[in-house]
């Protein structure tokens, strides 16, 4: 007897249900963060929910005959992480009079199969800004020494050109590289089809505040150094300008209005508009800060100030994550939010600056955007691979662990499946994409260890 229910897969609201049900709060279910330090390093789903996922209404409709279920035995022979999918297989049924009139179920045999995670979903943009010579001034040319080396007719990191979308450069690396490498810059990228983008300060600074990130420099010089070497800027991506020009209270920052920031941020953005006229405007904003309360609503009425001062709606809001803060639950709300106002949602991907070593940092960029896709579920339109971090200290080629284009080439595969079944001596299973058709050539390593 082999007869499938159907496949089912456990979320981070379902492992909250459950909690809540069960009494049960490991963190070790409950919190990616913990669980990334266990063996498992994702949250594992409940043995007797694991049964739960599969006891469930088809049961009753495929065997409508049978008794009430009076006891359960359940035996756990793995690990169920949550994203995982599972199959429900009724492989034996076992009935046994108690009384010439009553019947008791014994036994159902479930085989779990087809465990797998899906790979990253597939964003409608892949950005890149891994960081420059430049990306802390003049004094610091000794940092991502292999950065110019991308824009190399033989570069090794073809395969990242094919999925990425576009190439995001820092301010300083505007305002202090010498033009002969901003036309070379620019002419390559132009070359692959990759489209520019900038990363500009917008915020006006005030007579006595204003200095630092997210306040606009010589915004006319900056736009006309990228039009002289031949750049064709496509998108100017605002670095935190509600963050810093609104909400955060330092010496340096200047605590605007909304509706203050909203006019002064215009102001720049039409000097931006006066020499490309067709650039689309990105805000990039932190999420997941623990002491700000409200945060979609405050979004929100930002989004409506710059709207109303700029005429213009937002091509995407960028999202910088703190990746210790409760960004699980702000940015799903904060994404639905903006989708009412129609505008779309990009996530900044990075490591961990505490990382040690390069690889350490891009397997927790890799991590992070697992959290993002397979974890919390969410679908953004666009995924962008940027460090401001010491790390990685190498940018190429491709194909070495650990260099930032491994990163973005790992993050951009193209959506698979793997499913497998376990066998007496063997095990079973095929990689496919999300249409069901196979994946070729794919090496598949597999681990196995007694529990």
């Amino acid at each position: 007897m082999r007869e499938s229910l159907g496949h089912r897969s456990s979320t981070m609201q379902d492992q909250a249900c459950f909690a809540q049900l069960s009494g049960d709060n490991n963190p070790l279910r409950m919190d990616p963060i913990a669980a990334r330090r266990a063996q498992a390093g994702v949250p594992l789903v409940h043995g007797l929910y694991t049964l739960l996922l599969c006891c469930t209404d088809q049961f009753a409709d495929r065997y409508p005959d049978l008794p009430p279920i009076k006891n359960v035995e359940i035996r756990c022979d793995r690990l169920l992480r949550l994203g995982e999918t599972v199959e429900c297989i009724v492989t034996r049924i076992v009935l046994y009079a108690v009384t010439p009139y009553i019947r008791r179920l014994v036994a159902v045999a479930l085989l779990l199969a087809g465990f797998g995670m899906m790979s990253h979903a597939q964003a409608t943009e892949y950005w890149m800004s891994p960081g420059d010579p430049y990306g802390r001034g003049k004094a610091r040319l000794d940092q991502a020494q292999d950065y110019l080396d991308l824009f190399a007719v033989d570069a090794p990191w073809t395969a990242v050109t094919r999925q990425l979308t576009v190439f995001k450069v820092g301010p300083a690396f505007v305002d202090y590289a010498p033009d002969e490498i901003l036309r070379q810059v620019f002419a390559d990228l132009k070359s692959r089809g990759i489209a520019l983008a900038w990363e500009m300060g917008a915020v006006p600074p005030g007579r006595n505040c204003g200095r630092g990130e997210g306040y606009a420099g010589d915004t006319a010089r900056s736009v006309a150094r990228i039009k002289a070497a031949g750049g064709e800027l496509r998108y100017a991506a605002m670095d935190e300008p509600f963050w810093y020009g609104h909400h955060l209270a330092t010496k340096n920052t200047c605590q605007l209005s909304i509706d203050e920031l909203a006019r002064g941020v215009a102001e720049r953005l039409n000097v931006v508009r006066s020499v490309f006229p067709d650039v689309q405007i990105v805000d990039i904003e932190p999420v997941g800060d623990p002491q700000v309360k409200d945060y979609p609503e405050q979004i929100a009425e930002w989004l409506d100030a710059f709207h109303t001062a700029t005429g213009h709606q937002l091509a995407f809001f960028h999202a910088d994550i703190n990746w210790d803060g409760p960004w699980r639950s702000d940015l799903p709300a904060l994404q639905q939010r903006l989708a009412k106002l129609g505008v779309a949602v990009g996530v900044i991907i990075n490591g961990d600056p505490r990382a040690t070593s390069d690889l350490e940092w891009t397997n927790a960029a890799i991590d992070h955007l697992q959290q993002v896709v397979d974890l919390v579920g969410l679908q953004p339109e666009a995924i962008i691979f940027q460090t401001w971090d010491d790390r990685p200290t190498r940018v190429l080629p491709e194909s070495q662990p650990g260099s930032f284009t491994s990163l973005v080439l790992e993050g951009t595969r193209p959506a698979a499946k793997i499913t497998f079944i376990p066998q007496r001596n063997a095990i079973v299973g095929r990689v496919t994409d999300i249409s069901g058709k196979p994946v070729i050539n794919t090496p598949v390593d597999i681990t196995a260890r007694d529990i």
